[in-house]
């Protein structure tokens, strides 16, 4: 008898719950390949089997339960927001960015075209008496002297193929979601409410957008002139932007209008799938305009 694979949550589940309709707390979860719409469970989707570590797994887990009381509050009563809470869901937002697929597939790119680069930029500089110091310390024999050592690392690339270790990238990715931290921070925050429209969300559901239309940029919080778009739940929209920080949250209600493009935006940074309270015209719509033509089409005023 084989144990069930575990499945780790990219998105939580109390967070996935904030966009349904339904008392069960079930929405759909579509497609973008084929536009195939699903009604989900929060305990079955935004996840994948065996994504963390079980290390990584109990950091997220408590991250989500101090996240699961700012969001409750921010949704049902917003005017409570502390500064404690603002953190909170500022930890949360940059967490969010990192723990998808997505950002990891990229994290694990990134080691494994620039470690040769770095390897091989350093080769040169590796003194003999370091390269001894090394071999004692990781209890490496070899028969090579360390002219030959040299010369291999100098070739780094064209000899080795880097495969990423697992716990290297994911201790990657927390920190950078604490380095995001640190700048999320600073950025001006607003709140935006929509009662009669639901924003949806994402596999990815932090987006980065510039005033160049680029967005899902990994590494973009620290550039100027852009925004930080977050669906709390399919009644609240949280944005940041640089610019003053002001010592707590602003809110706005917001139109029909507003709510489409943010949607828009959301759905050009997702990759699998979008997750929302219910199918309409507009979803369909969204599903059948390529996201190129999106977002060539879009800005945020």
């Amino acid at each position: 008898m084989t144990n069930t694979p575990k499945l780790n949550h990219y998105n939580p589940r109390f967070y996935l719950r904030g966009f349904s309709n339904r008392d069960d707390g079930q929405l759909y979860q579509v497609s973008i390949a084929d536009k195939k719409k699903v009604l989900v469970h929060p305990n079955v989707s935004g996840a994948e089997n065996l994504l963390y570590t079980p290390l990584i797994e109990g950091l997220f887990k408590e991250v989500d339960t101090n996240s699961s009381n700012t969001f409750r509050k921010l949704i049902n009563n917003p005017d409570d927001i502390s500064m404690e809470d603002r953190e909170s869901l500022i930890e949360c937002i940059a967490l969010a960015s990192m723990r998808v697929p997505s950002s990891i597939s990229d994290i694990k790119r990134i080691e494994k075209n620039i470690i040769p680069i770095i390897i091989e930029k350093t080769a040169p500089n590796l003194t003999d008496s370091l390269i001894d110091e090394i071999k004692s310390k990781q209890k490496i024999k070899s028969k090579l002297n360390n002219y030959q050592i040299r010369e291999i690392l100098s070739n780094f690339s064209e000899r080795f193929n880097v495969v990423p270790d697992e716990q290297y990238t994911l201790r990657n990715m927390v920190l950078m979601s604490l380095k995001a931290i640190d700048i999320l921070i600073e950025f001006n925050w607003k709140i935006y409410l929509s009662s009669n429209n639901f924003f949806i969300t994402s596999d990815n559901p932090v987006t980065i957008f510039d005033k160049n239309l680029k967005t899902n940029i990994l590494w973009g919080f620290g550039k100027q002139n852009i925004e930080i778009i977050f669906p709390v739940s399919k009644n609240v929209c949280i944005i940041g932007t640089h610019g003053k920080k002001e010592s707590n949250f602003s809110f706005q209600k917001v139109d029909q209008i507003f709510v489409k493009k943010m949607n828009f935006k959301i759905y050009v940074s997702s990759n699998k799938f979008i997750f929302v309270p219910e199918i309409n015209s507009f979803i369909d719509s969204l599903l059948n305009i390529k996201k190129e033509k999106i977002y060539s089409n879009i800005t945020l005023k």
